[in-house]
């Protein structure tokens, strides 16, 4: 580094200071690990709760209805639908002509 010909021995001895610090200063504790915030812990669903959502899906509501309500993703609502083996209504709904 900055030996006997160097003119910058201030940096040399800044740079000793701060090692010196570094050695006295106790050991870093790692931050604690932040929980995922995003979705939260899945939902376990029940077969009442997958009862209900076929029964309501049968009465007229729509995924879009059901997600809401049950506080769920489309595709989850959709996979119950399935799993039951329920005719999936095309989008949009029935059109009248």
């Amino acid at each position: 580094m900055a030996g006997t010909y160097s003119n910058r021995t201030d940096l040399l001895e800044e740079f000793g200071g701060l090692c010196r610090r570094i050695e006295q200063s106790e050991p870093r504790r790692s931050a604690p690990s932040k929980q995922r915030t995003s979705g939260g812990p899945k939902k376990q669903l029940t077969l009442k709760e997958a009862a209900e959502i076929v029964a309501q899906y049968q009465a007229g509501a729509s995924m879009a209805q059901l997600k809401v309500e049950h506080q769920m993703a489309k595709r989850t609502v959709a996979r119950v639908l399935q799993e039951a083996r329920v005719t999936i209504r095309p989008r949009g709904g029935t059109r009248i002509t």
